[in-house]
């Protein structure tokens, strides 16, 4: 017998970035002297700072065009006042002067660009006891994150901005089985960083994922997959697939003979989980649909 399910989602993204740069930021030195700003030219990040440093003569830096929301400057460099700093906080092209020897060609531009996306999460691993509980991973980053557990038993902060934690949720484990969950952390522009939660076994459960002839190919697949059980046995099974977040989103009962399809192909790419429950246990099993 073959059993087919099909299940349709709408899709809706919603992209945003914000930037926090203080971490990362750089200081730019620009030498101001007769007649000359040395570099003239540069190129920046939000988030870092021009430095203007007086090397003789008096002198202005004097802010002319700059991108809309950056605020204007006007400082007297000299020998009593020798330097001055300026954040950069847009994005855009910066023009600036100093004003009584512009027409001596004392000019000077910098560019501004987003920073290079940056993300690092520690430690990789936690272990956790067998009850449930709460552990957290510390990231540190300059872009908006997002973090998903591959494990219904273990929910993890979903997303943050910049420097924070991830904070992983984990019920009880009631398998005489060690269980992994994988957490993946994505930014933008970067590839995928993964930390694991590892939960020790109860010394009194009953054992998961003790029959292991649950089969699904293929597997990473770009939506239709079929799970089979290898087995004659005719007790009837609950199957359940289950969305990231927890959600069951299709259930029925299946025996030994039976192939089930499942059809995700116009499903948000990501992870999903197929779960078979017997009398020997309880089988989970990941299944990744990609592009």
């Amino acid at each position: 017998m073959k059993t087919n399910i099909r299940i349709l989602f709408p899709i809706l993204l919603i992209m945003g970035l914000i930037y926090h740069t203080d971490t990362y930021a750089v200081k730019h030195i620009v030498h101001a002297g007769n007649y000359y700003f040395n570099p003239s030219t540069l190129n920046v990040s939000v988030g870092d700072t021009v430095r203007w440093q007086w090397d003789n003569g008096s002198h202005t830096t004097t802010s002319g065009v700059i991108p809309a929301g950056a605020a204007g400057w006007d400082h007297i460099i000299n020998s009593s006042n020798q330097n001055f700093e300026y954040k950069v906080t847009a994005i855009g092209l910066y023009n600036y002067v100093c004003t009584p020897h512009a027409g001596m060609g004392m000019v000077g531009t910098f560019t501004a660009s987003a920073p290079a996306p940056t993300l690092s999460i520690t430690p990789s691993t936690q272990n956790v006891a067998q009850n449930a509980g709460t552990t957290s991973f510390s990231v540190t980053s300059n872009s908006t994150w997002n973090a998903v557990s591959d494990a219904i038993w273990c929910t993890v902060t979903p997303a943050g901005n910049g420097n924070g934690n991830i904070a992983a949720i984990y019920a009880a484990n009631s398998t005489n089985s060690v269980r992994v969950a994988d957490i993946s952390i994505s930014v933008t522009g970067l590839p995928v960083q993964t930390v694991t939660v590892v939960q020790a076994a109860s010394t009194v459960g009953v054992g998961e994922n003790q029959d292991q002839t649950l089969r699904i190919y293929p597997n990473p697949s770009r939506g239709l997959f079929k799970i089979t059980l290898g087995n004659t046995s005719m007790e009837e099974k609950a199957v359940s697939l289950i969305d990231i977040s927890g959600r069951t989103i299709s259930t029925g009962m299946i025996n030994g003979s039976d192939e089930t399809t499942f059809d995700l192909s116009e499903a948000p790419r990501g992870y999903y989980f197929v779960r078979l429950k017997s009398s020997a246990g309880i089988i989970v099993r990941r299944i990744v649909i990609t592009d």
